[in-house]
Protein backbone atom coordinates (compact mmCIF):
# COMPACT_ATOMS: atom_id res chain seq x y z
CA UNK A 1 0.00 0.00 0.00
CA UNK A 2 1.24 3.50 -0.82
CA UNK A 3 -0.16 6.65 0.78
CA UNK A 4 0.39 10.09 -0.72
CA UNK A 5 -0.38 13.08 1.51
CA UNK A 6 -0.35 16.84 1.06
CA UNK A 7 -1.78 19.58 3.29
CA UNK A 8 -3.27 22.96 2.42
CA UNK A 9 -3.39 25.59 5.15
CA UNK A 10 -2.38 29.19 5.78
CA UNK A 11 1.30 28.42 6.44
CA UNK A 12 1.74 25.65 3.86
CA UNK A 13 2.96 25.70 0.23
CA UNK A 14 -0.71 25.34 -0.74
CA UNK A 15 -2.38 28.37 0.85
CA UNK A 16 -5.94 27.19 1.50
CA UNK A 17 -7.54 30.70 1.62
CA UNK A 18 -6.90 30.92 -2.15
CA UNK A 19 -8.09 27.40 -3.07
CA UNK A 20 -11.68 27.04 -4.19
CA UNK A 21 -11.21 23.59 -5.75
CA UNK A 22 -8.67 21.22 -7.24
CA UNK A 23 -8.26 18.50 -9.84
CA UNK A 24 -6.09 15.47 -9.11
CA UNK A 25 -4.78 13.51 -12.07
CA UNK A 26 -3.66 9.97 -11.21
CA UNK A 27 -1.61 8.04 -13.79
CA UNK A 28 -0.68 4.37 -13.54
CA UNK A 29 2.68 4.08 -15.28
CA UNK A 30 3.17 0.46 -14.21
CA UNK A 31 2.29 -2.91 -15.68
CA UNK A 32 -0.34 -3.95 -13.10
CA UNK A 33 -3.82 -2.57 -12.45
CA UNK A 34 -4.66 -1.16 -9.01
CA UNK A 35 -7.23 0.91 -7.13
CA UNK A 36 -6.77 4.34 -5.58
CA UNK A 37 -8.88 5.96 -2.88
CA UNK A 38 -8.92 9.75 -2.63
CA UNK A 39 -9.91 11.12 0.76
CA UNK A 40 -10.02 14.83 1.55
CA UNK A 41 -10.56 15.96 5.13
CA UNK A 42 -11.25 19.46 6.39
CA UNK A 43 -11.84 21.02 9.81
CA UNK A 44 -15.22 19.27 10.07
CA UNK A 45 -14.08 15.82 8.92
CA UNK A 46 -14.24 14.06 5.57
CA UNK A 47 -15.39 16.39 2.78
CA UNK A 48 -14.70 14.11 -0.20
CA UNK A 49 -14.07 10.40 -0.74
CA UNK A 50 -13.89 8.54 -4.04
CA UNK A 51 -12.43 5.29 -5.34
CA UNK A 52 -11.12 4.60 -8.83
CA UNK A 53 -9.53 1.69 -10.66
CA UNK A 54 -6.52 2.23 -12.91
CA UNK A 55 -5.43 -0.11 -15.70
CA UNK A 56 -1.78 -0.51 -16.76
CA UNK A 57 -0.30 2.02 -19.16
CA UNK A 58 -0.92 2.51 -22.16
CA UNK A 59 -4.58 1.54 -21.58
CA UNK A 60 -7.01 4.49 -21.83
CA UNK A 61 -8.07 3.83 -18.22
CA UNK A 62 -4.48 4.24 -16.95
CA UNK A 63 -5.38 7.85 -16.10
CA UNK A 64 -8.15 9.02 -13.79
CA UNK A 65 -9.09 12.62 -13.03
CA UNK A 66 -10.78 13.57 -9.77
CA UNK A 67 -12.24 16.82 -11.07
CA UNK A 68 -13.46 19.99 -9.34
CA UNK A 69 -13.09 18.73 -5.78
CA UNK A 70 -14.45 21.65 -3.72
CA UNK A 71 -12.43 22.95 -0.77
CA UNK A 72 -14.40 26.16 -0.15
CA UNK A 73 -11.23 28.04 0.80
CA UNK A 74 -10.87 25.92 3.97
CA UNK A 75 -7.75 24.07 5.17
CA UNK A 76 -7.67 20.48 3.96
CA UNK A 77 -5.58 17.34 3.92
CA UNK A 78 -5.54 15.27 0.76
CA UNK A 79 -4.66 11.57 0.97
CA UNK A 80 -4.46 9.17 -1.94
CA UNK A 81 -4.22 5.55 -0.83
CA UNK A 82 -3.36 2.90 -3.42
CA UNK A 83 -3.15 -0.86 -3.12
CA UNK A 84 0.17 -0.97 -4.95
CA UNK A 85 3.45 -1.25 -3.08
CA UNK A 86 5.74 0.32 -5.70
CA UNK A 87 5.16 4.06 -5.38
CA UNK A 88 7.34 4.64 -8.46
CA UNK A 89 4.63 3.39 -10.79
CA UNK A 90 2.16 6.12 -9.85
CA UNK A 91 2.27 9.72 -11.02
CA UNK A 92 0.15 12.54 -9.58
CA UNK A 93 -0.61 16.03 -10.79
CA UNK A 94 -2.52 18.32 -8.44
CA UNK A 95 -4.08 21.36 -10.12
CA UNK A 96 -5.10 24.08 -7.66
CA UNK A 97 -7.89 26.39 -8.85
CA UNK A 98 -9.62 29.58 -7.76
CA UNK A 99 -12.76 30.55 -9.64
CA UNK A 100 -12.02 27.77 -12.14
CA UNK A 101 -8.65 29.31 -13.02
CA UNK A 102 -5.40 27.42 -12.47
CA UNK A 103 -3.30 29.12 -9.78
CA UNK A 104 -0.76 26.38 -8.92
CA UNK A 105 0.37 22.94 -9.99
CA UNK A 106 2.03 20.25 -7.86
CA UNK A 107 3.37 16.79 -8.73
CA UNK A 108 3.76 13.54 -6.80
CA UNK A 109 7.22 14.81 -5.82
CA UNK A 110 5.54 17.43 -3.60
CA UNK A 111 3.56 14.84 -1.64
CA UNK A 112 4.69 12.97 1.46
CA UNK A 113 4.77 9.25 0.67
CA UNK A 114 4.21 6.58 3.31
Amino acid sequence: MSVYRIVADVNQPIASPYVQSFDLIVHNMGTRSFEALLEVTGPGGIVYRSLCGLQPDPHEKAIHVFQDVATSYSPFELRLISNIFNAGTLSLELIIKNGGVLIARFSHLDFEIY
